[in-house]
């Protein structure tokens, strides 16, 4: 049996995790998932919930937008060997889930994909020293573009963004069907 941390906001999606959510712990039960499930309260939960009790399970696992995606892989990025993670997006923009073409608002299929898929690297970029968010997050995207019309990492290196485009860090493994 696989334990399994499920990380849930419950406000990501205007409350939308709870269409279907019985119906996808009955599959993660059925596929031998023994899930927790851990619900946020406030920002910064599902970075501490990672944190701290990550190291406890084989995978963890998101209910949510790329906010909760990111405070989960924020946690993630302190464990010296972490667990692999899925992503069931459920959230306003999911960034993040239309690059990795992950099924959106829809937590059985979602579901499906993280007991399906395979783990894949992922990228994870950082602020500072404990700042972490998915590298596909939109931000400020658009002030990029704007300011400089190449948004890549050898743009000029000196400005802010630019130097937050081109920091590496090390990356997780995310559960994908690509």
């Amino acid at each position: 049996m696989k334990k399994l941390m499920m990380i849930v906001n419950p406000v990501a999606g205007s409350g939308g995790y709870k269409l279907n959510f019985g119906e996808g712990m009955r599959i993660l039960s059925d596929n031998d998932y023994a899930t927790a499930l851990f619900f946020t309260r406030q920002k910064g939960d599902a970075t501490r919930y990672a944190r701290e009790y990550g190291k406890k399970f084989d995978q963890i696992a998101c209910i949510g937008g790329d906010g909760t995606l990111s405070e989960v892989l924020a946690g993630l990025m302190g464990l010296e060997d972490p667990p692999s993670v899925g992503y069931i997006p459920m959230g306003t923009a999911n960034d993040v889930a239309t690059t990795l073409r992950l099924p959106k608002n829809d937590i059985v299929g979602a579901v499906k994909v993280m007991i399906a898929g395979e783990p894949h690297p992922f990228d994870v970029g950082g602020f500072g020293d404990n700042d972490y968010f998915a590298s596909i997050a939109a931000i400020r995207r658009r002030r990029i573009r704007r300011r400089h019309w190449d948004i890549s990492p050898t743009c000029c290196r000196e400005c802010r963004y630019c130097r937050i485009l081109s920091r590496s860090t090390r990356g997780l493994n995310l559960t994908t069907a690509l």
